[in-house]
């Protein structure tokens, strides 16, 4: 996925049992357990009998000191209280930091690339089967 002015076909976002996951690379070849990467998750949760939801954020790099890519938990937005509408702001204020940081490039789940989108503050959703 590109951020920019150049292209304008619409982008797609993964959504899986209402989790809506993507992985965003600085290099549109990654290879994977080696490029860099951030995955950002967005999925909802039961608590006390109604729906609530939580926003997650990985980093993903090689650690050279345990030998190997490691993910860490950068942000994690959870509360009895999260909406779907603040999660979702939190998940596309996310991206457009990530945008602003060269991670533009963005992976579904098993390596499907995404195609490119003009302006990563009006994001488009659809699904997409698992």
């Amino acid at each position: 996925m590109i951020f920019g002015t150049q292209l304008a076909t619409p982008s797609l976002t993964l959504s899986y049992n209402g989790a809506m996951i993507e992985t965003f690379y600085q290099t549109d070849q990654p290879v994977k357990g080696v490029s860099e990467c951030y995955v950002l998750v967005l999925t909802s949760r039961a608590s006390s009998g109604r729906k609530v939801y939580a926003f997650m954020q990985e980093h993903g790099q090689w650690n050279d000191q345990h030998g190997r890519f490691i993910y860490e938990v950068d942000t994690i937005g959870t509360g009895e209280t999260l909406s779907h509408q603040e999660a979702l702001a939190l998940y596309h204020e996310a991206k457009r930091e990530l945008a602003e940081r060269g991670f533009v490039h963005a992976f579904l789940p098993d390596d499907k690339r995404k195609a490119p989108r003009t302006d990563p503050r009006s994001p488009s959703r659809e699904t997409v089967p698992a």
